[in-house]
């Protein structure tokens, strides 16, 4: 892709990524300034790649997170079936959805950081607000449980299973 642009086989978009570097371009290409250019535009695909690379290994942690959780029944849980990761990544929803889960309706996971068990609600579909599973109900006994009824906070994980049991809307 690169090479195509640059060689003016297929000129990239404005803000794709050979449209970037070559933006680097000095215009006097034979002279020092173009090797600076050169360096500073290798030092921006490195930053680019790498967080490429990185939002890639995230991904597939979160794969690997998604695949070992334990599913709970849905007998349990009054009709959905509740995954419990055994830690957390915040791109769980990229696995557990209506589209690619549609049995699972919420996900849990103890908080080692604020020493908190928490659940949320799976979307529709990755990166959607609307509800696959069932909103959870106010709770007083709960530490938190947001207004619009995704997400909960409970201080132990016998506390959080009741309030998946009993507290979600029909």
């Amino acid at each position: 892709m690169v090479d195509n642009h640059d060689t003016g086989v297929k000129k990239a978009a404005a803000f794709e990524f050979p449209s970037l570097i070559s933006a680097y371009n000095h215009k006097n290409i034979y002279g020092a300034e173009q090797d600076e250019a050169f360096e500073k535009a290798v030092a921006f695909a490195t930053v680019i790649i790498k967080s490429l690379k990185d939002a890639q290994d995230e991904i597939s942690t979160a794969e690997r997170i998604c695949e070992e959780a334990t599913l709970h029944s849905d007998t349990v849980f009054g009709g959905d079936t509740i995954a419990e990761l055994h830690e957390f990544n915040m791109l769980w929803s990229s696995f557990f959805n209506g589209e690619k889960a549609p049995e699972v309706g919420a996900v849990m996971w103890f908080d080692p950081q604020q020493n908190l068990w928490k659940a949320q609600v799976t979307p529709k579909k990755k990166g959607s607000f609307e509800f696959n599973g069932r909103k959870f109900l106010p709770d007083d006994s709960m530490e938190f449980v947001h207004a619009a009824g995704f997400f909960a906070v409970a201080k132990t994980r016998g506390q959080l299973v009741d309030f998946l049991i009993n507290n979600r809307e029909a």
